[in-house]
């Protein structure tokens, strides 16, 4: 089930909502130095400085700076703009939906901001690039900062490769 409540709300209002999200942008704890898993160090830039929480458990502590926070949040508001049109556009379940251009056009902006340039790999496997028409958010399940594509699984045709 989507979290509604955090998709449909205003961005104003959904602040430390969408931060609890930044969690889904750490990378895992196993290619992280000591420092960054216990939260003395960027968990993106490697930066020690002025930095900020992400959640984690007793053990695990991520942070992030006050340079790489903002970049990252920025992403995630983008994203979930981008997912709250898909919830509510029907055009967007089954095609390439014209009105959800500007919302992927920001969310690509905000994703290159971080730095990231690769493609996205979408729930199913596959890997798709920021600039394709068919990209979308997952809709399907907890928000997670996945993604879909409109039109048929591309996932066979890996296998014939």
């Amino acid at each position: 089930m989507i979290v509604a409540g955090l998709l449909l709300t205003a961005a104003g209002e959904v602040d430390s909502q969408v931060a609890r999200l930044l969690i889904y942008e750490v990378p895992p704890s196993q290619v992280l130095t000591r420092l960054q898993n216990h939260g003395q160090a960027c968990v993106w830039c490697g930066e020690r400085g002025r930095l900020e929480p992400l959640g984690g458990t007793l053990s695990w502590e991520p942070a992030g700076c006050s340079r790489c926070g903002p970049l990252r949040l920025r992403y995630v508001r983008a994203y979930l703009m981008w997912a709250r049109h898909a919830v509510q556009c029907t055009a967007c379940a089954g095609a390439h939906c014209t009105a959800g251009e500007p919302f992927a056009f920001r969310h690509r902006v905000a994703y290159e901001g971080t730095g990231r340039r690769r493609p996205v790999i979408c729930a199913c496997g596959c890997a798709v690039g920021l600039e394709s028409p068919l990209l979308r958010p997952c809709t399907a399940g907890i928000v997670t900062l996945r993604y879909s594509y409109t039109g048929a699984c591309r996932a066979p045709e890996r296998g014939r490769a």
